[in-house]
Formats: structure tokens, C-alpha cells, sequence
């Protein structure tokens, strides 16, 4: 099997939205008791029907972007103290790939949602322009 059509400037979107996402790693997708009761699907872009990898990746905010308002605990207060340094943790991905195509799909966990990547999510800010309002929506 190839690989799709495009090039890649990056393995994975670095940015959701415009957030900065920190992928963990591509690892083989453990196995579950629902293997034996779900039928099994095929990749939606090249029918194979083998397992894929996935990637788990956590969508940050901008440095300064803090979780409380008002610190109550010194707990809290620490956690301020680190998202004024690297942001907040606002979500996660699952980033599924073909072993044949290297076709990806995401789950964004947020809005319950499957996507479908094309190679516009490869670049720098992803799918996301800043010009324009972003086409995927945050619940």
C-alpha cells in the first residue's frame, strides 16, 4: 500500500483550533473486550482491515492562560504558577492511523467528535487560518 497523495510538514497538526497540541507518540491500539463484540471496520480510505496505530495528543493554551481565578489552595496556586509559564491543559485528542495508507482520523474528546484529516491540518497552524473563524467548534 502508498501513502496519500500530499506531503506532510508535520507527522501530526500541531495546532487544534489554534491551540498548541504536544502529541505523546505513536503506539500500537491496545486490546479490548469490545474487539470481540464490535464488528470490525475497514479504513475509510483504502478498505484494509488492520489494526491502527494512535497517538494521544493534549490541546494547551497560550502561557498566561490560567485555570482558577482566585487561588484557594496552595494546589491551586501552583497550578496558576505553571500555566503562566506553559498554558492549561484544555482537552485531548486521539489520533487514529492506517498501518497501510497512513490515513489519520481524530477523535477531539471536547465536542465527542471524529474527523477526517486532509492535508491542509499538516501545516504550521493546521486547518485552523487566523484570518478567518475556525470551521471545528469547541463544546
Amino acid at each position: 500500500m502508498s501513502t496519500l497523495p500530499f506531503a506532510r510538514d508535520f507527522d501530526l497538526p500541531p495546532r487544534w483550533d489554534g491551540d498548541r497540541i504536544v502529541w505523546e507518540g505513536w503506539q500500537a491500539d491496545p486490546p479490548s473486550t469490545l474487539d470481540y463484540h464490535l464488528k470490525p471496520e475497514p479504513c475509510p480510505a483504502c478498505g484494509l482491515f488492520e489494526p491502527h496505530t494512535v497517538n494521544l495528543g493534549v490541546i494547551w493554551s497560550k502561557p498566561g492562560v490560567r485555570p482558577f481565578r482566585r487561588a484557594r489552595t496552595y494546589t491551586e496556586a501552583a497550578l496558576n504558577s505553571a500555566a503562566d509559564r506553559e498554558g492549561t491543559p484544555l482537552g485531548w485528542l486521539f489520533a487514529y492511523r492506517c498501518t497501510g495508507c497512513r490515513f489519520d482520523q481524530v477523535y477531539e474528546c471536547n465536542t465527542k467528535q471524529m474527523w477526517d484529516l486532509d492535508e491542509s491540518d499538516y501545516h504550521a497552524f493546521g486547518s485552523h487560518d487566523p484570518a478567518r473563524p475556525t470551521t471545528r467548534g469547541r463544546a
